[in-house]
């Protein structure tokens, strides 16, 4: 198994408050991982540095052995996908155009999507099972909804890895079955 993500000795602080110290671990191909420990220790710290959102200011995250500070943006873009905790939507977006926001990194800055990007949504929209909701409002959907939304967007992405941050917070029984059976079904059919 190849190793997608490292950590080697990472280390984090916001101002003087050290959240993260020596951290080494990493993560290979078709695997599924959990991250656990108290509020407050630094999962979700771990996760955005793992994406590159933050620089570790110890130690180095790597990319397929690459150090993920030299890869651009769209590039880190096209290989890890991360999905929030309880993600917000601040404009008035439907579901399917949130969804097609993870077409992004193939898009040209002044291009719109492609039928094939539209016909990719359609089909992650259908491996999550809300293609009932395309036209709804983001804002007007149920949390589980908006996270199985928030699912599809990061599978048009085509990610080698998905990082997702507390998947099932705030979600009902049903919804953190559903979900976690669909990242089971992504892993065992995608890698």
């Amino acid at each position: 198994m190849e190793t997608l993500i490292e950590c080697r000795g990472v280390g984090f602080s916001y101002g003087p408050r050290r959240i993260l110290g020596d951290i080494s671990l990493s993560f290979g191909e078709g695997s599924m991982h959990g991250i656990l420990g108290a509020n407050g220790a630094g999962k979700s710290t771990l996760l955005k540095l793992l994406t590159g959102a933050l620089r570790p200011e110890a130690g180095e995250v790597l990319y397929r052995g690459k150090p993920l500070r030299s890869l651009g943006q769209r590039d880190i873009a096209r290989k890890i996908a991360y999905i929030p905790q309880d993600p917000v939507f601040a404009f008035p977006f439907t579901v399917s155009e949130v969804i097609l926001m993870g077409r992004a990194p193939y898009i040209g800055r002044f291009e719109f999507e492609r039928e094939s990007d539209i016909e990719m949504a359609r089909e992650a929209m259908e491996t999550v099972g809300i293609p009932h909701l395309e036209k709804r409002l983001i804002s007007e959907v149920s949390s589980g909804e908006r996270q199985l939304a928030s699912i599809a967007r990061a599978l048009v992405q085509e990610p080698e890895v998905m990082i997702l941050d507390e998947p099932a917070t705030f979600l009902d029984i049903r919804h953190r079955s559903e979900i976690m059976n669909i990242l089971k079904k992504l892993r065992d059919e995608r890698g």
